[in-house]
């Protein structure tokens, strides 16, 4: 596993979306896992999640903008973060509990099985861009959500051979192999 400030990278197949790179545009978000059988992205949609609670409003953090700035500036993250926390439950005391996330509801997987692959597989994700790259050398499957275009766009480029599937999520034509509880490396 390589993994930095700018994007993260790994050798290790996973067929469990848990286990999956993601990209997304605050509307749209893609799943990106897989392994030399067969590279899977999942779609999902804002309007895809189930509410646990009611939404909460974002703090108005502007009428504190400077003191983040120079927070943030003088390398002081950490403070910067619990300043925005405690004023975000000064204006709203329900910020003050654990929340948990909204399920996820994916909408669709599209499955690519290659007619022959090779190795070492290989996924990355740029967090400065967020594109999510698969594939072998010779072959790379390139994910990104457009916030300018509200698109998932999918670039398939090299050794394109192969069948493109796609099924709703829980159809098991969208995973070849029983999904194990954790991502191992390729063989």
């Amino acid at each position: 596993m390589i993994s930095g400030v700018n994007g993260f990278g790994s050798r290790t197949c996973t067929d469990d979306w848990e286990h999956a790179l993601i990209t997304g545009n605050g509307r749209q978000g893609a799943l990106v896992y897989g392994g030399p059988r067969a590279l899977r992205v999942t779609f999902s949609h804002e309007r895809l999640f189930l509410p646990v609670g009611p939404p909460l409003d974002p703090p108005n953090t502007v009428r504190i903008l400077p003191e983040l700035r120079s927070l943030l500036y003088g390398g002081a993250y950490q403070q910067a973060a619990d300043r925005v926390l405690d004023l975000a439950i000064e204006e709203n005391p329900a910020y003050a509990e654990l929340r948990q996330i909204d399920p996820l509801v994916p909408s669709a997987t599209l499955t690519f099985r290659p007619l022959t692959s090779s190795s070492p597989y290989f996924r990355e994700c740029d967090f400065t861009s967020g594109v999510v790259t698969q594939g072998w050398p010779g072959f790379a499957q390139e994910v990104f959500a457009s916030r300018a275009d509200d698109v998932i766009a999918i670039r398939l480029t090299g050794d394109i051979n192969g069948v493109l599937d796609l099924a709703p999520p829980e159809d098991p034509r969208s995973n070849a192999r029983p999904r194990s509880p954790t991502p191992t490396p390729c063989a």
